[in-house]
């Protein structure tokens, strides 16, 4: 009861804006605005806006953010995500994500209808569906890693497996701009 009280507290505390802030605990953070934002502990949210750098230790989840720079160790799980570059140390998933520039990922990824720069991806598989993506890199991590390309997915660039024992899963849809390097396509 008293944790329950606490978190309204905190909720209540937190409903105007905020220039730049670090929290630790889970917390749920609506409707605000940082310049940079740090949080040690799981984050929901829905409605933030980050004009700087935005870094979380922890799973995160929620609606509608835009940041210019994001880290994040461990899951994110988002739908209407805006960032310029970013580090993801865990699982991507989500909807309308749009990083414009770099973005790191080591774990899984799932993602739909998003928009990328250069991905470099440190895992086992990774899956877009009906997004556009410059250019995608594989970090060797072992020698059955794919990549699966779903719906109208375009990758205007370059897809590079490190390891050379890639496998690209793609539809009757998906377009590859540019080169595959050490990758075998596999139509579906």
């Amino acid at each position: 009861m008293l944790q329950r009280i606490f978190s309204l507290l905190i909720t209540l505390t937190l409903s105007a804006s905020i220039y730049a802030d670090n929290f630790t605990g889970s917390v749920f953070l609506k409707h605000q605005k940082f310049n940079d934002l740090t949080t040690n502990g799981s984050l929901e949210f829905s409605d933030l806006t980050i004009t700087g750098k935005f870094v979380s230790h922890g799973s995160v989840i929620g609606t509608k953010l835009t940041c210019n720079h994001f880290s994040n160790s461990g899951s994110l799980q988002v739908k209407d995500f805006k960032a310029s570059h970013g580090i993801v140390e865990g699982a991507l998933y989500g909807e309308h994500i749009v990083v414009l520039e770099n973005l790191k990922i080591s774990g899984e990824c799932d993602v739909s209808k998003s928009k990328f720069g250069t991905i470099e991806i440190n895992s086992d598989t990774a899956t877009f569906e009906d997004s556009e993506i410059a250019n995608i890199i594989v970090k060797f991590a072992n020698k059955s890693q794919k990549i699966i390309l779903k719906g109208k997915t375009i990758v205007a660039g370059n897809i590079i497996f490190e390891s050379g024992y890639g496998k690209i899963y793609l539809s009757s849809k998906t377009k590859i701009i540019g080169k595959v390097k050490g990758a075998e396509l596999i139509k579906q």
